[in-house]
């Protein structure tokens, strides 16, 4: 029996999201210093990702920054070298705030107004 019609959902699809650090609420605080391999996102850069994957009309795995892909082999280092890395990446998240509840109508105005201001 193919997984794909384990439970008799054959037309059922899935969509993995596996996202970097995205410039929305959730993220407030974060200090990105690695911004060539690990950027901060913008959050239509991830929607079109996930939009992507769903229009093929088949499952799969969304893993933006591409980058991300390569950090499963980050598993075979020693793990002292595991924990240097992650040790540095601490850095990133002293700020961090953590979810926030936010009037997300209000966000969005916010937004809106930081592209006229950059496009003036």
């Amino acid at each position: 029996m193919h997984t794909e019609t384990r439970y008799n959902a054959p037309k059922v699809r899935t969509v993995l999201v596996n996202q970097g650090y995205t410039k929305t609420p959730l993220f407030s605080g974060y200090n990105n210093k690695g911004g060539f391999l690990v950027p901060s996102l913008e959050p239509e850069t991830v929607a079109e990702a996930i939009v992507k994957q769903v229009l093929s009309g088949s499952s799969g795995q969304v893993i933006v920054p591409g980058f991300g892909a390569l950090l499963t082999f980050f598993r075979g280092f020693p793990h002292w070298f595991q924990n240097h890395v992650r040790a540095d990446g601490q850095d990133y998240m002293t700020k961090w705030n953590g979810r926030q509840v936010i009037d997300v109508e209000n966000w969005k105005a916010d937004a809106e107004k930081e592209k006229d201001a950059e496009s003036a």
